[in-house]
């Protein structure tokens, strides 16, 4: 009897231990930075000394622009860092703000279309999409199959001009096939514009 209480506490004194290190282990991993994170953090991106969010963020989506998707949450419009310097919110390739929209109110239009809706190109050239806005408002152009803006990206943010016209040519590039469907939306406008591109041969 001795010896089966001897042995049985020693059993339960190696599964204590075990548990603990497993447990150790995973408060560990916890803690430690999310792989991803971790890498934009080494490259720079990650906030410090107080720095919001936002610019990591918007490193990440822009890290990952080519396949970055539009169901992927856009940082938050902030109305003061656009009016800072809205060239640089419109070089960001951020798919996610074809969803950012105005909520309806008093003294928020509705973002309306400028052009043609549909179009027939051959597949290499271009048709130019426009909405009208607010001046100088941001505006952002996706095409969900494919094909690119002037960056060379399906995303792209244009700033309207001073009549409130925002502009952004559409190109059927070579994989591009059959119909695309491309919207354009602003924060500062309430509603999409849907456009339909039919590619020909």
């Amino acid at each position: 009897m001795p010896r089966l209480i001897i042995a049985c506490g020693f059993f339960l004194a190696v599964i204590t231990t075990v548990l603990v290190v497993v447990l150790a282990s995973g408060i560990d991993s916890q803690q430690e930075s999310p792989a991803p994170y971790a890498a934009q953090r080494d490259a720079g991106y990650a906030p410090t000394n107080g720095e919001s969010t936002y610019e990591l963020q918007v490193a990440l989506a822009q890290e990952h622009a080519a396949a970055f998707s539009p169901l992927a949450a856009a940082p938050p419009f902030d109305l003061e860092r656009f009016r800072a310097d809205p060239e640089a919110y419109a070089r960001q390739i951020i798919p996610g703000r074809i969803y950012q929209v105005a909520e309806a109110g008093e003294g928020v239009s509705q973002l309306i279309p400028a052009s043609e809706q549909s179009f027939e190109i051959p597949r290499g050239q271009g048709a130019l999409l426009s909405v009208q806005a607010e001046p100088f408002a941001p505006v952002t152009f996706h095409s969900f199959d494919l094909g690119a803006f002037e960056n060379d990206y399906p995303t792209m943010t244009v700033l309207a001009d001073a009549n409130g016209l925002a502009k952004a040519t559409f190109r059927a590039t070579e994989a591009t096939v059959a119909d695309c469907a491309i919207k354009a939306a602003s924060p500062l406008h309430v509603g999409q514009i849907l456009f339909h591109v039919t590619i020909i041969n």
